[in-house]
């Protein structure tokens, strides 16, 4: 693996660990389900991108130092599964969370002001905050990931990263990118749910995004099996 990819790869990982604690943060203090569910996303992306990372990184080093071969077997059986396992347990927590939420939903009253560090915030203003945050981070890694798959399909000579996505290559930075790429919309769709929720007054609007995030995380399970199929 490129010094490149490396860096996509760890950047993507630190960023969606950030992303995962200002989530949790935000969702304990404000009640809001898509952005639990948005935390969750992040968790597994997290998850997956620090096994692919030292995965790598014990790849490089030689077969009597990685354990023989069942450290190999065992790397083998992760890469093939491992991440479509995680977003399907993923989605599953979501859709779990936003039944927990939606069943609660008559015992929630309006979000209180959250205090952090003797100071009072908006909710809202608050998640969208974070949100925004989370955005740029996101972003950020989204587009570093994307210059790497970039430069080794020019190195391929391929045009169309449409084309090269259904060819199921280079699956793990693919996986990596659509992680990212998803995540992006899933930062939308909370956005629009916490606004909703917001404007409306009925938490049902948050609810029901959080179970769209849901259903984007068993989206990922489910790409990531066929990659793995296609690629056997």
């Amino acid at each position: 693996m490129s010094q490149d990819s490396k860096k996509a790869l760890a950047t993507a990982m630190v960023v969606n660990a950030g992303a995962v604690v200002l989530k949790l943060l935000t969702a304990f203090a404000g009640g809001s389900p898509s952005m639990m569910n948005g935390a969750i996303h992040n968790l597994v992306s997290t998850l997956n991108q620090a096994a692919l990372f030292f995965g790598w990184v014990e790849a490089a080093r030689p077969a009597v130092q990685q354990g023989g071969s069942g450290s190999l077997q065992k790397r083998a059986l992760w890469d093939r599964w491992g991440t479509t396992g995680l977003f399907a347990t993923g989605a599953v927590l979501g859709l779990v969370y936003a039944w927990y939420a939606w069943h609660e939903l008559s015992r929630a009253g309006d979000p209180a002001l959250v205090e952090l560090l003797g100071i009072f915030f908006d909710p809202l203003g608050l998640a969208l905050a974070v949100l925004g945050l989370a955005f740029i981070m996101e972003s950020y890694a989204f587009l570093l990931v994307l210059k790497v798959l970039l430069s080794i399909m020019r190195r391929e000579g391929i045009s169309n990263p449409f084309r090269y996505l259904a060819k199921f290559r280079k699956t793990a930075l693919v996986v990596v990118l659509l992680e990212s790429a998803v995540a992006l919309l899933g930062l939308v769709f909370a956005v629009v749910g916490i606004g909703l929720r917001a404007t409306t007054g009925s938490a049902i609007w948050d609810i029901g995004c959080s179970v769209l995030i849901a259903i984007l995380l068993g989206g990922m399970a489910f790409y990531s099996g066929a990659v793995r199929v296609r690629s056997a």
